[in-house]
């Protein structure tokens, strides 16, 4: 872990990054469910029968929909202010480090919780949020690297997603020369960008989270070719 004294000066990072997650696990699992609760050794405890009865029964009551994806995207990174004259020596910053949706999407139907993992010279360097905002503020002057893990709700059937944010405070020359240099009022922001698809959703997902997704962008497709209509017959 990166002291919090030492004042890296990392570049400004814009990532994209698509995981494509479910598919082979799901199929599996599941083929491996079917065959332990059909062949169980005598020596397997009952609390282990119970999870592989519990998971074989959730496969065919909660099945998977096949040929079908749920691409959920989200930001994540800091967002560190200078605090100018109120800054002292371990003090001279204000950041934030956070999880969004693109595009303000909700994610609470898909994210139980939020685990942000602080340097250890934090009080409490465990941070878990289990609704909007995902998000943490805190004061200090040194640059460290910030361990993000999204837990999804069971419905959707996959456990977590683990990310790692680098929290910048100082700009780099280059940014300077392009920007000028660091004032109270301009932020820094480290902001990186993924897409995680999760492929074969279960049902109850389907039918919750995705369709109603599906029917907000038809919505939106809607709304922008009646205005784009209306612009031609205004022309």
């Amino acid at each position: 872990t990166t002291s919090p004294h030492a004042q890296t000066h990392n570049t400004h990072i814009i990532i994209i990054i698509i995981r494509e997650r479910g598919e082979k696990r799901g199929s599996t699992r599941r083929a491996r469910i079917k065959m332990e609760s059909t062949t169980t050794p005598t020596h397997i405890s009952s609390e282990n029968n119970k999870a592989i009865l519990e998971n074989y029964l959730d496969n065919e009551q909660n099945p998977r929909i096949p040929d079908e994806e749920f691409i959920l995207p989200i930001s994540y990174g800091s967002v560190a202010y200078w605090l100018g004259k109120k800054a002292d020596e371990y003090h001279s910053h204000e950041w934030t480090v956070f999880v969004r949706g693109q595009n303000n999407i909700d994610l609470t139907e898909v994210v139980e919780s939020v685990t942000f993992q602080l340097h250890p010279s934090f009080a409490e360097p465990k941070r878990v949020l289990t609704e909007p905002p995902y998000e943490v503020t805190e004061t200090g002057w040194g640059e460290f690297e910030i361990g993000i893990e999204i837990k999804f709700r069971p419905e959707v059937g996959e456990e977590k997603e683990k990310l790692m944010a680098n929290l910048k405070l100082f700009p780099d020359a280059d940014e300077i020369a392009k920007t000028g240099p660091q004032t109270t009022k301009k932020p820094l922001v480290v902001e990186n960008r993924e897409e995680l698809i999760f492929h074969k959703p279960r049902k109850s997902f389907w039918e919750k989270v995705v369709k109603k997704c599906k029917r907000v962008v038809e919505e939106e497709e809607e709304e922008n070719d009646a205005q784009g209509e209306n612009e031609n017959e205004n022309e």
